[in-house]
């Protein structure tokens, strides 16, 4: 079981930097993940679980709150920043945690060198623009089998940035 104190765990892409590379020094496959994270959920975790599973130690680049405006809408996100990190930072399967405000993670792949590029199953290897990166570098991408929820099982208010009123379970509204 990994034991890093929490505060340790959230860091900057600098200070993710550094610490992979020690990592790496000391032998150990690093895994590199991203996303915005907004209400962290069963689906999110059993992903990030499976993902650990696959590396050693586990890095995750957390969209910043202006990154998640431009993707999502202005009423996203609904938790902070500082709030989504800390969130992730307290699993344990979850090594490092920085936030990154590019619309891509290629710039994050080309300066971290993760040895593993992971993402959740309803990406398309072949649309990740990050991904010939990190193979040019003699890295692997990894899609993940776990299936997140879909976002067409949340109720459509929740989509546009309201606070849900109800969750998932088996892709049905509850």
């Amino acid at each position: 079981m990994r034991t890093v104190p929490l505060v340790q765990k959230c860091t900057s892409r600098e200070g993710a930097c550094d610490q992979i590379r020690e990592w790496q020094r000391a032998g150990l496959k690093v895994g590199f993940t991203s996303g915005v994270f907004d209400l962290l959920h069963a689906g999110h975790v059993d992903y990030l679980e499976e993902a650990a599973r696959a590396c050693d130690r586990l890095v995750i680049a957390v969209n910043s709150d202006a990154s998640v405006r431009k993707i999502k809408g202005d009423k996203r996100p609904i938790c902070s920043e500082q709030g989504r990190q800390q969130v992730l930072a307290a699993l344990a399967c979850v090594d490092l945690v920085f936030p990154f405000d590019e619309p891509n993670n290629n710039v994050n792949v080309e300066v971290l060198r993760p040895d593993l590029y992971i993402k959740a199953g309803d990406y398309n290897p072949e649309k990740l623009t990050s991904g010939g990166i990190v193979e040019a570098q003699g890295g692997k991408v990894l899609i993940s089998v776990s299936s997140l929820f879909p976002v067409s099982c949340l109720p459509e208010g929740w989509q546009k940035g309201q606070v849900p009123v109800s969750y998932c379970k088996n892709n049905q509204h509850i």
